[in-house]
């Protein structure tokens, strides 16, 4: 895995065009942690949900990415979306998150031989991780290919602004559990002070 990493790294830094293989949640983390942290400017997400499994262990490179002005915008293709510190995290943040229409769908297809629906993140037009199998989480990636990059980026662009924007659901979902929780922090605190007193 080590030297998996440290390959990943090297084709990242040096923007090298060159197809990879990736399989697995573990060489997944490597990849989508490493396009965050070698975007500059802008990410496209179509993903069938925000995988907290993977997410967490790259929560870093996201949060760094967005603190220095990066550019996040995701397309979910399932609208469940479960209650996580990741997601209260982009919540707060203001990331748009929207949810796939059947259209978007048959769209992304077209651009597969076998009409399959590819789930991607693209990063500053030209790096890309395409899943070709999203149950074994395989995919093929690469950290300068504009061609490829820009035929799913158009796709994901235009169609962006028109889907269904599910933040105020995530809003209700999160921000006030999140408030319940702080009020009930705050409350053991006088209680302890109380105590102590």
């Amino acid at each position: 895995m080590h030297e998996y990493k440290e390959a990943v790294k090297e084709l990242a830094n040096n923007r090298e065009d060159y197809n990879f293989p990736n399989k697995g949640k573990d060489h997944a983390k490597i990849v989508v942690g490493m396009i965050f942290e070698t975007t500059n400017d802008e990410i496209s997400m179509f993903s069938g949900e925000l995988d907290y499994e993977i997410l967490k262990d790259i929560f870093e490179s996201i949060s760094s990415f967005i603190d220095r002005g990066g550019k996040l915008r995701i397309i979910l293709d399932k609208p469940d979306i479960p209650y996580n510190d990741i997601i209260s995290f982009l919540c707060k943040k203001n990331i748009p998150i929207k949810i796939a229409n059947d259209v978007f769908r048959k769209n992304v297809k077209a651009l597969s031989k076998n009409a399959e629906l590819y789930h991607f993140i693209i990063g500053d037009r030209r790096a890309f991780r395409i899943e070709v199998d999203t149950n074994e989480y395989k995919a093929i990636c690469n950290f300068n290919n504009p061609d490829v990059s820009q035929r799913f980026l158009k796709i994901f662009n235009d169609y962006f602004d028109d889907l269904e924007d599910i933040y105020e659901d995530i809003k209700d979902k999160i921000l006030k559990p999140l408030f319940l929780d702080e009020l009930h922090s705050r409350f053991e605190k006088i209680k302890n002070i109380s105590r102590i007193g």
